[in-house]
């Protein structure tokens, strides 16, 4: 590894270091560090501080600084040496250079030692994430309404934190409209982080007209909260309606409703229209239920049918039964569906096969011409049978 590692293989490079300083190999670490292996350079300095020798680490990361991840490392070395102005101006100059680590270790570390003035400043500057910190210190402090003046100018811009925290603030000032309209824009506009949080806003505290209506014009999380209100309240007629009408998110409160009421058929029923429909995930979810009624065969069936289309979770799911001890049933069930053409079952039955290391019947599958049985054999026999062979 390390002539690869020298001839400029930088993966070997990587490994190399890395296993160097499992080992604890300081003085190799030193020596690929001294001739300009920056990660050899990042992991000698973690070993020396690790070991005590915080002063020789803060030396070797501070002749690097042109790199920042080792930037941020010496700023944590400095703070827990208690040269936290040290580590700030470090970060602050690094920051200024557009370093992103670096202005958000920046803002971690002022938040951690209560920098109200600084992050203040960097708030004002436009730093949203600052915006966010210093009006989380503010709340603690009681200063609500100087947290909401922090928040304010950033709500419209940026990446939606501090429109989120804005709302939930003026939320649980009492402003519940002047929260909605906060995210409301956010929302229409595709923000998820956005919706997620308006939709639970408009539950929270009553606004189910204003719910229903972001739900009528498709907004997925409203969507998600009527399901879920509807079927706390067990209003399951209203949710069969939506489920009828390719609701997916009621198909499935809907499901759950009718299982905790031992309506299971009824609730299997409606799960297989939902992936009748093509919903991947209603699938999985009846092929769980009839796994749970002991009706095996059937969930497997449905899952092999699921994946043909290209469901990756039904094939995890198959993956998952023959581990719950439904072996013989799920390779059984792949070997009939690989002998009529199904490729994809041909491939997730030699998957099980190489899991179980049962070779003879990979030899099985080679000399009936199954595809990927071949290399499966060959990649069973390299790594040995695991279970049976």
């Amino acid at each position: 590894m390390r002539t690869r590692a020298d001839r400029g293989d930088g993966l070997a490079a990587e490994e190399l270091v890395r296993q160097l300083a499992a080992q604890g190999q300081v003085e190799e670490l030193r020596e690929r560090a001294d001739c300009g292996d920056v990660d050899a350079a990042f992991r000698l300095a973690q070993s020396l501080a690790a070991q005590g020798q915080v002063e020789d680490a803060i030396q070797v990361l501070r002749a690097r600084l042109d790199y920042g991840y080792v930037a941020t490392e010496l700023a944590h070395l400095l703070a827990e040496q208690g040269q936290v102005d040290d580590a700030i101006e470090l970060l602050r100059e690094h920051a200024d250079r557009r370093d992103e680590d670096a202005a958000t270790e920046l803002v971690d570390l002022l938040t951690a030692h209560r920098e109200v003035a600084q992050l203040r400043a960097l708030a004002d500057r436009g730093d949203e994430y600052a915006a966010v910190e210093l009006a989380g210190l503010l709340t603690k402090q009681g200063q609500v309404e100087d947290a909401i003046q922090v928040l304010s100018p950033h709500a419209d811009d940026g990446r939606g934190y501090a429109a989120v925290k804005l709302a939930v603030l003026l939320a649980e000032q009492g402003q519940v409209e002047d929260a909605i309209q906060v995210l409301r824009p956010r929302a229409d506009n595709g923000d998820v982080i956005a919706a997620a949080r308006l939709a639970d806003l408009l539950v929270a505290y009553g606004q189910i007209g204003q719910l229903h209506e972001r739900a009528n014009n498709g907004d997925e999380y409203a969507i998600d909260r009527v399901a879920q209100s509807l079927a706390a309240q067990g209003q399951e007629e209203q949710l069969q309606e939506r489920a009828n009408n390719g609701d997916i998110s009621a198909a499935y409160r809907l499901a759950d409703l009718l299982t905790e009421r031992e309506q299971v058929e009824d609730a299997i029923e409606v799960l297989r229209l939902g992936a009748d429909n093509g919903h991947g995930s209603a699938a999985v979810r009846l092929a769980d239920l009839l796994v749970e009624q002991g009706r095996v065969e059937e969930a497997i069936q449905l899952l092999c049918v699921s994946a043909d289309s290209g469901n990756v979770l039904a094939a995890a799911r198959l993956s998952g039964l023959a581990a719950r001890g439904h072996v013989e049933n799920a390779i059984q069930l792949l070997r009939d569906r690989a002998d009529n053409g199904d490729r994809h079952a041909a491939l997730e039955l030699t998957n099980q096969l190489v899991e179980r290391g049962q070779i003879k019947e990979l030899e099985r599958e080679v000399a009936a011409g199954t595809p990927g049985a071949v290399a499966a054999l060959r990649r069973v026999r390299h790594q040995g049978p695991t279970r049976s062979g």
